[in-house]
């Protein structure tokens, strides 16, 4: 990470990050075979770089700006290894090497109509070279009932993009792969009860939450293949006591 302040009212920040990811799996398919020599045995190698700026800028005490962008690569590939009894081994891809590119800018907006009240609304759009481009757009209202007790609503949009294994992976009988994936739309609304005590040393939140998750992706074993099914709805409270 690295931040930059120009002046008071206007600052810059960039970072990045490089993630990698190695998944083995095995299996033992055959009694008399060496438990140091399993059956099969499966690879899945992921390479992800994320790179994004931001800025902030303050034009006065009631409202807030921030803009960026964000760029990520992500490598995936995905191998198996078959040994057999009588100890011969073969390898082969399940997966090319498949890339992908993200490329998202974001807005967000905050402000404060007074000393309780506080607006907040964003939007961010991406495309991805695969699964083409979505917008996120997200709306949210904080009230300070008093010191340390807030009320907190939100209501916004996220998308999913398929994995990896999703949508590109193959295994014989098994798993076949399904590039036209249409990413997961999730629709959400939240109402927040925030109260701090013991001078911030605990506090006590109550969450009412809604999701709708529409073009659900899921594995459809009849087919062998990952598929978008119709919409998925969550719904319930949750109580965090912190200490």
């Amino acid at each position: 990470d690295y931040e930059k302040q120009f002046e008071n009212r206007l600052s810059w920040k960039i970072r990045g990050k490089i993630a990698r990811a190695r998944v083995l799996t095995s299996e033992k398919g055959f009694d008399n075979l060496d438990p140091a020599n399993p059956a099969f045995q499966a690879v899945s190698n992921s390479l992800a770089h994320d790179l994004e700026m931001q800025w902030t800028y303050r034009p006065n005490s009631k409202m807030d700006w921030i803009f960026g962008g964000i760029s990520e690569r992500t490598r995936y590939d995905r191998s198996l290894d078959l040994t057999f009894i009588n100890g011969f081994q073969l390898g082969f891809p399940l997966t090319p090497n498949t890339n992908t590119h993200t490329n998202g800018i974001y807005l967000q907006g905050t402000y404060r109509l007074n000393d309780r009240l506080e607006l907040l609304a964003a939007f961010r759009r991406n495309h991805n070279s695969h699964f083409g481009t979505t917008h996120t757009p997200k709306v949210a209202l904080s009230y300070k009932i008093g010191e340390g007790e807030y009320f907190k609503a939100v209501h916004g949009k996220s998308f999913r993009y398929a994995s990896g294994h999703e949508a590109f992976t193959f295994i014989p009988d098994s798993l076949n792969p399904n590039p036209l994936l249409k990413p997961e739309e999730v629709e959400s609304f939240e109402l927040d009860y925030i109260r701090s005590m013991d001078e911030g040393r605990k506090t006590f939140e109550l969450t009412y939450f809604r999701l709708k998750i529409d073009d659900f992706i899921f594995q459809n074993d009849r087919i062998d293949l990952h598929e978008n099914a119709g919409s998925l709805i969550s719904e319930g409270l949750e109580i965090d006591l912190s200490t």
